[in-house]
C-alpha cells in the first residue's frame, strides 16, 4: 500500500554505548563518512539519520541493505534504486527522515532562533518580505518560510543551489524555480522546531512517529 512515513528522534537518544554499538553494525565506508565529522553532535546526527532511514525502509518492507547502496545525483541528492524516495534533515538536536513509496518528497527542520533577517532578504519575494516585516515574530515567520522553500528545493534535488526568491506560494501550492508544483505540510514534531514536508501529489497517506530503533 502506498504510504509516506516521517520518523524523528533526538540525538540525545544516542548514548556513547548506543553510538558504538550502532557504528559497529555499519559498513566500513559508512562509518568512515560519519566519523569524518569533527563534532560529536554532527556524527550523532548523521548516524541517527541512517538509523531512521533503515527503520523507514523496514516499515515499507524494503530491504535495509538498500541503505548501503545510496548514490548521489549530479546535484548531490542522495537516492537509492529501490522504488522509494527519501529525505533527511537535522537541526539542533532533532533529526527527521521521510520515506515514501507513493511520491517524491523533501523535508526540512529548523530550530527556532532569533535572527538578523537582513542578510536573508534576497531569499524572499517582495510580498514575502513585506509580510515578514509586518509579522509579530518576523524571525519565527522567516524560519517557517525557510522550511517551506528548503523542503521544496530538497525534493527537486537542488538544495541551496535553487534561488529561494524564485520559490513562491500561489494559492496554497508552492511553485519552484523550475515551475514545478509542490504541496507542503507543516509538521509539528516539537514546539522548538519548524518542520515542513514537500510532496508532488495532492494527497498522501502520511504517518508520523517517533523512532523505535532502540526497542
Amino acid at each position: 500500500m502506498p504510504n509516506t512515513y516521517i520518523l524523528y528522534e533526538s540525538i540525545d537518544a544516542i548514548s556513547s554505548i548506543v553510538y558504538r554499538q550502532c557504528m559497529q553494525r555499519l559498513p566500513h565506508d559508512v562509518r568512515e563518512s560519519i566519523e569524518s565529522y569533527i563534532h560529536e553532535k554532527d556524527r550523532k546526527s548523521r548516524l541517527l539519520g541512517k538509523l531512521l532511514l533503515q527503520e523507514g525502509l523496514q516499515i515499507l518492507q524494503v530491504s535495509p541493505s538498500w541503505m548501503y547502496q545510496i548514490k548521489k545525483t549530479v546535484l548531490n541528492r542522495p537516492v537509492i534504486s529501490a522504488p522509494i524516495d527519501f529525505n533527511i534533515s537535522h537541526s539542533g538536536r532533532l533529526v527527521v527522515c521521510v520515506v515514501s513509496n507513493e511520491c517524491k518528497v523533501g523535508i526540512d527542520v529548523e530550530q527556532y532562533q532569533k535572527l538578523n533577517l537582513l542578510p536573508y532578504r534576497s531569499c524572499c519575494t517582495h510580498s514575502e518580505w513585506t509580510a515578514l516585516t509586518l509579522s509579530p515574530d518576523p524571525w519565527k515567520s522567516f524560519i517557517e518560510l525557510w522550511t517551506i522553500k528548503e523542503s521544496v528545493s530538497k525534493a527537486e534535488g537542488l538544495g541551496l543551489q535553487m534561488p529561494f526568491n524564485r520559490i513562491r506560494v500561489e494559492n496554497g501550492i508552492v511553485v519552484s524555480d523550475k515551475n514545478n508544483k509542490w504541496y507542503t505540510k507543516k509538521i509539528l514534531l516539537d514546539t522548538a522546531y519548524a518542520c515542513t514536508l514537500a510532496h508532488h501529489v495532492p494527497q498522501i497517506n502520511l504517518k508520523i512517529s517517533k523512532s523505535q530503533f532502540q526497542q
